[in-house]
């Protein structure tokens, strides 16, 4: 199985590369290697490339200054994962993608979970959930 993991230097994805190294065939993607911003240079790096899973470790995660730079937050967090997952539908791959609690208002004094309604109050949370 080919794997293919975009934010492999974050701590994330560097984790699941150290992780499945030894046992999967894997690659990964730095930001220095693939621009999250640029959706065509995406779509041209990722078509040259055989996979069975794409793992998006990669996000703009910079809280504050999601608020003041919208628009490259839900690019990348919002249309770049739309683009990853219609590639992974083009190649039949599998997409693993992950979200973040900023999706929600931090109000339940419980732990959420997927059932839980999203109320985010940041523009990094809409960005997540869009």
């Amino acid at each position: 199985m080919k794997i293919v993991v975009i934010g492999s230097a974050g701590r994330l994805g560097a984790a699941l590369v150290r992780e499945y190294r030894d046992k999967f065939d894997i690659a990964g993607f730095n930001h220095a290697q693939l621009d999250l911003s640029n959706l065509d240079k995406i779509r041209g790096k990722l078509d040259g490339t055989h996979f069975d899973v794409l793992i998006n470790a990669a996000a703009f995660t910079n809280v504050d200054l999601c608020e003041t730079q919208p628009d490259q937050a839900f690019r990348i967090n919002a249309e770049t994962p739309r683009v990853l997952a219609e590639i992974c539908g083009e190649k039949n791959a599998k997409l693993i993608h992950f979200s973040t609690d900023y999706v929600f208002d931090g109000k339940k004094r419980a732990p959420y979970t997927e059932e839980d309604e999203a109320d985010p109050i940041s523009v990094y949370g809409e960005s997540k959930l869009a």
